[in-house]
């Protein structure tokens, strides 16, 4: 054999040895977030990967990578980064008045609203710090910045930032309350990790001149060899059980808590719902004897309950042909009954013994409780009567 040939098949057995060697690297060694992923799937099924780049799903469903710049402010030209190509102030407005604009534009809504309705999780190597023993935490070293001039920090990771009160001017607190698993992470820092879990928060995002604003929902740090959490802490929800797998996020007004938000709990995930500003409620639709409701997603999502507006519309309806028949003997005997009508003049209406305010007029629901008070509506006079105690 040659010494030229020799050569050669040296070539081909080094760059055989060495693919042969990347690949025996790539499934030996995976990465720290593929680790994290499988270690820890309970904490993050169903979640969308920002570690190098926010995974996120087109208008089609379809999970995709890249720049989110733009997305949150609905701007098409820097989402599409088409700034170059329409480069003068008549351009941008020409195009903006074309039909490829305002598909472009769909597109990114339908983008927008399912990157605001998603989780997503990033994963942070930490530096080496001391364990507070006074205050019972670690204090790690984030890079930081503040939104606008304010006093709120985020953690910067160039390409977007999260929020919390766990972050101070340059560090995240862990809070470990035993001294021996805090001495585990000393021993193992190399190994740990923090992974926050976040969602994207569309009024910090506009605030903020430089990144997309997460806040974070969920923090962890874990140990990537043995695969333990050291530390766990979820916000504090507020929550409530509204029906169901339904839940309901509740806001103060008036000293009365009122929901302004509603979620499906699927697994361990909350999809919010679209509300339906008529009923204010949850956007609900029947086929047959199935019940949807509808996500910010456009998604519907199958219950397996009867919800308690179908139950109520149910008691409404059985309510308002008792109130008929109510009516017509009320017609033939109007002495047997007591007008309950409060302040005619300033418009018909009753109010309950639970304080609750009807009126005649309104599309309200829920209205059967009435009968549990003996109060009937004739809808055609627009009065509330009671039936008079026979003596």
């Amino acid at each position: 054999m040659s010494v030229l040939k020799m050569k050669r098949v040296e070539i081909i057995l080094a760059l055989l040895f060495f693919a042969l060697a990347s690949a025996m690297y790539g499934q030996r060694y995976p990465s720290d977030v593929d680790k994290i992923k499988v270690s820890f799937s309970q904490y993050l099924d169903g979640f969308y990967s920002a570690c190098d780049g926010v995974s996120h799903r087109n208008y089609q469903g379809k999970v995709i990578k890249g720049d989110i710049d733009g997305l949150l402010d609905s701007d098409v030209m820097t989402y599409y980064q088409l700034e170059n190509k329409y480069d003068s102030p008549l351009k941008r407005k020409m195009f903006k008045e074309s039909e490829e604009y305002q598909t472009l534009l769909e597109h990114l809504e339908t983008e927008r609203t399912f990157l605001l309705a998603d989780t997503f999780y990033i994963v942070s190597d930490i530096h080496k710090t001391d364990y507070d023993l006074r205050k019972k935490a670690f204090y790690f070293h984030q890079y930081t910045d503040a939104i606008g001039y304010s006093s709120t920090y985020y953690v910067d990771f160039r390409y977007l930032g999260i929020v919390s009160p766990l972050i101070t001017f340059t560090s995240v607190k862990v809070a470990i309350e035993d001294e021996r698993t805090a001495l585990e992470v000393e021993n193992n820092y190399q190994d740990c990790r923090l992974v926050y879990i976040f969602t994207f928060d569309e009024e910090l995002s506009r605030k903020n001149e430089t990144v997309p604003i997460g806040k974070l929902q969920k923090l962890l740090l874990v140990n990537i060899k043995s695969g333990k959490v050291y530390f766990f802490r979820a916000k504090k929800s507020n929550l409530v059980q509204y029906d169901h797998d339904i839940y309901a996020e509740l806001k103060k007004e008036g000293g009365i808590d009122y929901p302004v938000k509603y979620f499906l709990k699927v697994g361990n995930k909350m999809h919010e719902l679209a509300f339906d500003e008529l009923w204010d409620d949850y956007k609900l639709e029947m086929d047959g004897d199935k019940y949807f409701v509808v996500g910010v997603d456009s998604k519907r999502y199958l219950l397996h309950f009867k919800p308690k507006l179908v139950i109520c519309y149910e008691k409404d309806s059985i309510y308002d042909a008792k109130c008929e028949e109510i009516a017509k003997d009320y017609k033939r005997h109007p002495e047997n009954y007591q007008d309950v009508t409060m302040d005619p003049d300033g418009g018909p209406h009753y109010i309950d013994k639970s304080g609750n305010d009807w009126v005649c007029e309104s599309e309200s629901i829920g209205y059967h409780v009435l009968e549990d008070e003996g109060v009937y509506w004739i809808v055609d006079e627009m009065k509330f009567i009671r039936r008079k105690i026979q003596r």
